[in-house]
């Protein structure tokens, strides 16, 4: 090939690399408006965050609609459903006049919406609420991606042949400044069972059992969790006098199985050291306490 011929043939492929790239340019412009355009639709339709406010400790089945421009809810249970149907991340707080007990007279109550929910207690020293030794008291089934918070309240009397005495959870739930106690289930979690992400701070968990499962204080499904494995997180928080029919760490699939020291355990308020004592050995499916 000549000189001349190999500079002309040059100038081709630059001239095709050069169209190229510009109907490239063009493409990404229309592909950026596009998700520009749906972003600002997404954002348009997305839902405020929204404050619900309890104004008594009764119950009631089926779930009352909350006053519209007051966001005011008779129940707990009331002001759960408005929270599960709006798509904010929504909050609910208690007027100053609901103290004492929450009992639950018609289930558990169900936490499913998608956009999060924190509930802001006034204090677990002034307000439970109480499974009436009858159910669950709060099933958290919102997928695992989605926050829930569950804060300043004392949950207790829970009871049922489901996972978690108590709290049921499946989203990342984190309950803190709480005292989860007395409660029991036939399967696994006495107090508290996860297979999201669960962050325990500043609480205590005590006087669960679990007779014929693992986990008298809290069952944390490590293998069904976010991303494949669920997070278990704890600081400042007490575990103890809690009773599991089989207190161990379950290993591979094919069975093994590795004792909890859960005597030690219970003398242990870091949760990370009770995962170190509890898992030494070979990465568990489930962490139990």
């Amino acid at each position: 090939m000549s000189i001349r011929s190999f500079r002309r043939a040059q100038a081709r492929r630059l001239a095709r690399e050069s169209r190229r790239a510009a109907m490239l340019g063009r493409r990404g412009g229309l592909v950026a408006g596009a998700a520009l355009s749906a972003g600002a639709l997404f954002a348009s339709s997305a839902q405020a965050a929204t404050t619900y406010t309890v104004t008594t400790n009764g119950d009631d089945n089926p779930a009352v609609a909350c006053t519209a421009t007051t966001n005011q809810c008779a129940t707990l249970r009331d002001a759960i459903a408005a929270a599960n149907t709006d798509g904010g991340a929504d909050t609910i707080t208690f007027a100053p006049g609901v103290t004492g007990t929450i009992t639950l007279t018609n289930g558990a109550l169900p936490v499913t919406g998608a956009g999060g929910l924190t509930i802001t207690g006034p204090g677990a020293g002034s307000l439970a609420v109480s499974g009436n030794n009858a159910s669950q008291v709060f099933t958290v089934t919102a997928a695992r991606t989605v926050p829930v918070a569950i804060d300043n309240l004392t949950i207790e009397d829970g009871s049922g042949a489901q996972n978690g005495g108590a709290v049921a959870n499946g989203a990342a739930l984190t309950l803190a400044g709480d005292t989860i106690k007395d409660s029991t289930t036939t399967r696994s979690g006495g107090g508290v069972y996860s297979s999201g992400p669960l962050t325990l701070s500043q609480s205590t968990v005590s006087g669960n059992t679990a007779p014929t499962g693992s986990g008298g204080g809290v069952a944390e499904n490590r293998y069904f969790g976010s991303g494949g494995r669920g997070d278990l997180t704890v600081g400042g928080s007490t575990i103890s006098g809690n009773q599991g029919g089989r207190e161990l760490v379950r290993g591979r699939p094919a069975g093994r199985r590795l004792r909890d020291r859960q005597p030690r355990c219970q003398r242990l308020h870091d949760l990370r050291q009770i995962a170190a004592v509890a898992m030494r050995r070979t990465p568990p499916y489930y962490a139990v306490i």
